[in-house]
């Protein structure tokens, strides 16, 4: 096996970086992106009033499921 020199050692290094810096910065903008389209769904929930009762029906229904499969 051929033993590498440190102009190739500095451009895999380097390039490794790269690759994390843009994995990590679509990672952060995804995770960013599911929490801002939830703000805008309770955002456009909070609006009525009839929207906001519904979606505490259901987010009830959901906490007591969730307590069930706990408790089981």
């Amino acid at each position: 096996m051929k033993k590498l020199s440190v102009k190739n050692k500095i451009e895999m290094l380097v390039g490794r970086t790269v690759i994390l810096l843009l994995e990590s910065l679509i990672a952060m903008f995804l995770i960013f992106g599911f929490f801002w389209c939830i703000g805008l769904l309770l955002d456009w929930v909070e609006q009525s009033t009839m929207r906001t009762i519904f979606y505490f029906i259901i987010m009830g229904i959901i906490i007591i499921k969730m307590f069930k499969k706990e408790l089981e």
